[in-house]
C-alpha cells in the first residue's frame, strides 16, 4: 500500500505526502527485520523523488544510495522504472549539471546496467 500511495503523492504533485508515507513504513521495519528488498527499494527511491520535487538533492542522494549497493539479481524491472523515474527528475531540473546529479545518474546507469533482464533469464537466481 505504501508504494500505492508513493505513487499517487508524487503524481499528483505532494511530495511532503510522499515523504511522510516512507518515513511511517522505514519507522515500521524492525532493524534486521523481514522486509521484501524490492519493496524497500521502491519507497527509498520514491522518497528520494520527492527530494528533488521539494529541491533537496543532497537528501535524495542519502535516500537512493542504499538501494544502489543492491546486487544484481535484485535489481528488477519495477526497481529500475522507479530509478529512471527518478533519473528523469535529475535530467530535467535545474541540477542537470550539477556534480551531485552528474554523480548520481552515472550511478544509476551503473545499476541498470547490471540489472537482471527479462532477455537474459539465464543470470537470475537457480
Amino acid at each position: 500500500m505504501t508504494i500505492f500511495r508513493l505513487s499517487v503523492a508524487l503524481h499528483t504533485g505532494d511530495p511532503d505526502s510522499s515523504l511522510r508515507d516512507a518515513a511511517s513504513t522505514r519507522a515500521s521495519w524492525s532493524p534486521g527485520g523481514p522486509r521484501v528488498p524490492a519493496a524497500w527499494a521502491q519507497i527509498r527511491i520514491g522518497g528520494a523523488i520527492a527530494c528533488m520535487l521539494k529541491d533537496e538533492p543532497d537528501g535524495a542522494v542519502d535516500r537512493v544510495k542504499p538501494v544502489l549497493a543492491l546486487p544484481p539479481e535484485l535489481r528488477i524491472a519495477t526497481v529500475t522504472g522507479w530509478l529512471a523515474d527518478l533519473d528523469h527528475q535529475l535530467e530535467a531540473g535545474r541540477y542537470l549539471r550539477t556534480p551531485i546529479a552528474v554523480d548520481l545518474r552515472q550511478r544509476i546507469r551503473d545499476f541498470t546496467t547490471t540489472a537482471l533482464r527479462p532477455d537474459r533469464p539465464e543470470e537470475g537466481p537457480p
